[in-house]
Parts: C-alpha cells; structure tokens; sequence
C-alpha cells in the first residue's frame, strides 16, 4: 500500500483505473515530473497494482479490487452520519428483509445496503 501512500500516487492510480493512458498524458494531467512519474509507476507495478501492455499502463485484476475497495471507503466516508443512523437501528426484531430495505433507504446505496445486511450480527 506503499505504492498509494500519497495523493498524487493515488491520483495517478485512479486516472490509470479509469481510462488507462499513456505516460506524456498522465505527466501533464497530473503536473508530475518525469522522475515522480516513473517511480510511481514502478512502485504500482512491483506491487502488481498495473501493469504495462501495448505501450499502455492497464490496471491489473488486484488492482481493480483495491481500486473497487477505495472508492467502498469513499462512499462509506461520504454516509457516516447516515451509517451512524444505521447502527441506532441494530435492532434484533426487524426482519431481515425489512432492515435491509430500510438500511437501503437510509444509505442510497444498495451495494452498501447489501453489505450491511449480509455482515449484520
């Protein structure tokens, strides 16, 4: 996790993730120099975060895990005070189905919501 530590690590990870791209393109996007550039990189791949095909830098499938990983925390991140509203209503006598429907309708998000249900206590 090294190789993400920083936000222009994680920015270029992400742009990686998203549209893939040439290594001029990303050094300009991304006001990097040459050398942050291709040291990221290098750290990324060591890592096996991406990986070089073609001539283009592509995401590998542990990368789209830890990229899919990253935007969950964003998300969680962004619903605290609606996750805190979710931890008020751990009530054992709501039915399944029904806490999961309310805990879809508290959050707006049903990946979430799934998330939440299927790990409940």
């Amino acid at each position: 996790m090294d190789s993400l530590s920083d936000d222009k690590s994680l920015a270029l990870f992400n742009t990686i993730a998203i549209s893939g791209g040439d290594s001029n393109t990303l050094i300009t996007q991304l006001n990097l120099t040459r050398k942050q550039y291709y040291s990221k990189i290098s750290k990324m791949i060591k890592s096996g975060l991406i990986r070089r095909a073609h001539g283009r830098l592509l995401i590998t499938t542990f990368g789209k895990i830890i990229y899919e990983a990253h935007l969950t925390m964003g998300r969680a991140i962004e619903c605290f005070w609606k996750l805190k509203a979710v931890d008020s209503l751990e009530i054992k006598e709501i039915p399944e189905e029904h806490y999961g429907e309310l805990v879809q309708a508290i959050t707006g998000h049903p990946e979430m919501a799934s998330f939440i249900t299927k790990n409940r206590l």
